[in-house]
């Protein structure tokens, strides 16, 4: 590897459970904290995020537990299209 003209090569992998769609090596989380996702995260509407990884209200991800956790994360994001799925026992 250290002569001229050598090459190292390397394959990237990523795994993740078949019902996890919204899980991928670059989605929404891997600039979880950026202040322009916060802002974007906010304002977008449920197909818009869906277009960025984020699940969809109706997907299984969505349990009280984890509206629970991202209420505080993104105060301002309107939660009930999240919430209905929940209630009406769709999930």
């Amino acid at each position: 590897m250290t002569r001229p003209g050598c090459a190292r090569y390397t394959t990237h992998l990523s795994y993740r459970r078949a019902g996890a769609e919204w899980g991928q090596r670059r989605g929404w989380a891997a600039r979880g904290h950026d202040p322009a996702w916060y802002c974007f995260v906010e304002r977008a509407s449920p197909r818009q995020l869906e277009l960025f990884g984020f699940p969809p209200p109706g997907h299984p991800y969505w349990t009280a537990d984890t509206l629970a956790g991202v209420a505080p994360r993104y105060p301002n994001l309107d939660l009930p299209p999240w919430r209905r799925q929940i209630r009406s026992g769709s999930v």
